[in-house]
């Protein structure tokens, strides 16, 4: 189960009140640094980023000890008196045992019970924990402890404090009475709480202080009759810190986490929210991980009354979401597979997800479920699948319910030969009447395949049969039918390497070229008029010149005559293997027209370009030029009409200080065959930059070239130290789904503003948690900092 999922604050019973003291009153110094040594003391090889925040750390000179209870006590001192059971130790006196030491000016050691009283200057050791104190009374044998005037520190938990009376009654608990505490550097505590009792349970890794204050920057923020907090990153139950932000379609957003630790498999999240402009709601979240059924979560939200929506749209104000997923593998290849995902109304998703820019764009929401079997040599899957539109122009599309996958990839074969088999059986529900029968759709392949592989290349004959058949429930409007087709498919996949060695800039490489040909040939079928369910034509790329079917879904059998050329370059580091850079470029030379198209009368790319004798030129690029910078393009050119019809280019840049700055460009044509096809072209930059140990700045530009408008802009900054954090990011964004043609056409845009804000006092917790959810959807590369 994952760890270290929460860290919070917990609120609970009201005791009698009792005027806290300050941290002059509890001790001579609320914190003393013990065994802190600044950054230019601590070994390079335990400098860390969390070191270098803090500008140092704790450094346990016992680090390496191990405790040995039955070990023999050792004792020296300046001077000393023994009358055999008392040994009196005076000045400079030190006990040890086994991983414990003690040092005072003077000590009373008892031999038979091996207990020491201690005066002065005391400093008491073990692994992972140091005490100093004035007078202390511990015992050698397990650890306990009563200390006055005292201060310590946890090493591991970067826990450090003062106490009037420190008491230890094992080795994983304190006590402490009139007391301080915090995670904080002890050169510059920006905060710590001050408290009438505090207890530390190391077993359960977790704080209880009751009568506490708060203190921020030195100045008391909170009191807070009893809190409950985290001494290391085990998730643990408690009312977590609020999430706050503000946006155009809700005002302010206020929620307000409540963790449930039920298990160490299984857990709850409660979350009271308000939305100003929506009133309040609801949400619960919960996991569960078990062995036999994999991992659970679902996720409900309810907003009993929105009055802003019901005025608006005029439907019920009762919204609600519903999400479930689920993974899981058990039993002898088994493994099952579910993403459920509902809401009451289209604008949900937009109204109150706003910690994720690609949910808020989503024009539909899946519910699908899996349930299948892998095993040595056969592959077999059941699933239903359907969508909820969240588009007032988009159709939810037919239901799958089921579908049914059977293959073979089992490594048999005789003489080289091997067989292929796959078979599926589809059961397509239309939503409603107006979007057409209801039908069963079979697809099934059959055929042999014969591969050919050396050191130096590759030859993969492939020939099969593919069977399509459709049974249509009849209509109002037209009867039953059923349509039965076959196709024949021949495929010659080729390839071959040659390698030399080369040298740029003094640095030794290997250059390879890899010409690659692949023959298709598919028999034409006269499929016009036949139903389309789930078909789309795949996206034309590099990669598609190799592939043998130019539909997505079976509800086509594809012909061809077709041969595709293509030729690849790589540049490898000769020492390490590690490929640099790599370009490919190819075509498809058609020996026929396409005949056959997902729609009649409409070829997959306009009538013209099933008729030319050529497809546009493809081609992909990647370049690592260093470790921290790379770059990786793709594009197609148009040689008939002389226009690129799709090209991308990613420039990324990443070092160890966590910067990622990313500069993107999109370009493609929604209809690559039509003279006037609608153009989706973009610019992008986000980037995330420490402009100091402490400060960072980030933020993301869309730039629609194509309408001359923003997409999305923002931009926000991070101040971060060793103990505490604060984020801002302000956004704005178009609303795609009430403008579904802002990035693809001028006109009119309306934007949704938005200011997310995040406060952190580590190991305490902190508000605000949605900025790493939304850095991580804008900033490609960017890292969720945590402690």
């Amino acid at each position: 189960m994952v760890c270290a999922l929460f860290a919070g604050l917990s609120i609970g019973a009201w005791p009698a009140l009792a005027e806290p003291q300050s941290p002059a009153e509890l001790s001579h110094e609320p914190i003393v640094a013990l065994d802190w040594q600044p950054l230019n003391l601590v070994p390079p090889d335990q400098r860390d980023s969390q070191c270098k925040l803090c500008q140092g750390r704790y450094i346990d000179p016992l680090a390496n000890e191990v405790i040995n209870p039955n070990a023999p006590v050792n004792a020296s001192a300046a001077g000393g008196t023994s009358d055999g059971a008392v040994l009196q130790l005076n000045g400079a006196a030190v006990l040890e045992k086994g991983g414990r030491k003690l040092t005072a000016d003077d000590m009373t050691y008892d031999r038979e019970g091996q207990r020491v009283e201690a005066r002065g200057n005391i400093v008491m050791r073990e692994p992972g924990f140091v005490i100093q104190g004035e007078r202390a009374s511990y015992s050698m044998t397990n650890g306990s402890a009563s200390i006055e005037r005292a201060h310590f520190t946890l090493h591991e938990e970067g826990v450090t404090g003062s106490a009037a009376v420190l008491n230890r009654d094992d080795t994983t608990s304190l006590r402490i009475q009139q007391g301080a505490l915090t995670y904080c550097p002890p050169d510059n505590p920006f905060w710590y709480l001050t408290s009438d009792e505090i207890t530390i349970d190391q077993t359960q890794g977790v704080g209880e202080a009751v009568n506490t204050v708060l203190t921020v920057s030195g100045v008391p923020i909170v009191y807070l009759p009893w809190i409950q907090f985290p001494i290391d990153d085990r998730r643990k139950t408690g009312l977590l810190f609020p999430e706050i932000a503000t946006g155009s379609r809700g005002g302010l957003d206020v929620a307000q986490p409540i963790y449930v630790n039920l298990a160490p498999n299984y857990d709850a999240t409660y979350t009271p929210r308000y939305v100003a402009k929506r009133g309040f709601g609801q949400q619960l979240q919960g996991r569960y991980l078990g062995e036999s059924v994999g991992y659970w979560q679902t996720d409900l939200g309810y907003f009993h009354s929105d009055d802003e929506f019901e005025k608006t749209t005029g439907d019920d104000s009762a919204r609600w979401s519903v999400g479930v997923e689920q993974t899981g593998s058990f039993g002898d290849g088994w493994y099952s597979r579910i993403d459920y995902q509902r809401v009451s109304d289209r604008d949900y998703l937009r109204d109150f997800n706003n910690n994720n820019l690609s949910a808020l764009r989503q024009s539909a929401l899946m519910q699908y479920g899996e349930l299948g079997y892998i095993g040595r040599d056969w592959r077999a899957s059941v699933e239903v699948q359907q969508f909820q539109s969240l588009a007032t122009d988009i159709n939810p599309g037919y239901r799958k319910q089921p579908q049914i996958d059977l293959a073979w990839h089992g490594d048999s074969n005789w003489l080289g030969i091997k067989p292929l088999f796959a078979a599926q059986y589809s059961r397509f529900d239309a939503p409603n009447t107006s979007s057409g029968p209801d039908a069963g759709r079979l697809f099934a392949e059959v055929g042999v395949s014969y591969p050919l592989v050396r050191s130096y290349g590759y030859l993969k004959s492939v020939l099969k049969y593919r069977h399509l058949a459709f049974d249509i429930d009849a209509t109002p409007t037209s009867p039953e039918d059923s349509v039965s087709l076959g196709s024949g498919v021949l495929s010659l996949d080729g390839a071959l390497t040659f390698e030399r060695s080369t040298q740029f800039g003094g640095r030794a490489y290997i250059q390879t070229l890899e010409p690659r040909v692949f023959y298709l040939y598919s028999e034409y079928q006269d499929q016009t008029g036949n139903p389309v369910f789930d078909g789309a034509n795949l996206t034309f790329s590099y990669q598609q010149l190799f592939r043998d079917t130019r539909f997505a879904g079976r509800d086509r059998l594809d012909d061809a005559n077709q041969l595709s050329l293509g030729l690849t370059t790589r540049l490898l580091d000769a020492r390490s293997g590690r490929e640099l850079f790599s370009a490919s470029l190819g075509q498809i030379v058609y020996f026929a027209d396409r005949r056959v198209n997902l729609l009649a009368g409409v070829s997959p790319h306009g009538q013209l370009a099933s008729e030319r004798s050529s497809s546009a030129l493809a081609g992909e690029l990647e370049w690592q030029y260093s470790t921290a910078l790379s770059l990786r393009s793709s594009a197609l050119y148009d040689h008939h009409r002389n226009r690129f019809d799709a090209a991308t280019l990613q420039v990324s840049y990443r070092n160890d200080q966590q910067a990622a700055i990313n500069v993107g460009y999109t370009l493609r044509r929604s209809a690559l065959d039509a003279v006037d096809a609608a153009l989706t072209e973009q610019a992008s930059v986000s980037a995330y930059y420490p402009m100091s140990a402490n400060w960072k700045a980030f933020g993301a530009v869309e730039y629609s070239l194509a309408a001359s408008e923003l997409v999305q802009s923002s931009a926000g900054f991070e101040y971060e130290d060793c103990c505490w954090q604060v984020r801002a990011l302000f956004m704005r964004y178009a609303d795609a789904v009430t403008n579904p043609a802002a990035i693809l056409s001028t006109g009119p845009i309306e934007y949704q503003n938005s200011v997310q804000f995040q406060f952190v006092l580590k190991g305490l917790g902190g508000a605000g948690s949605r900025i790493d959810e939304l850095l991580t959807d804008i900033i490609r590369g960017f890292i969720p900092s945590g402690r």
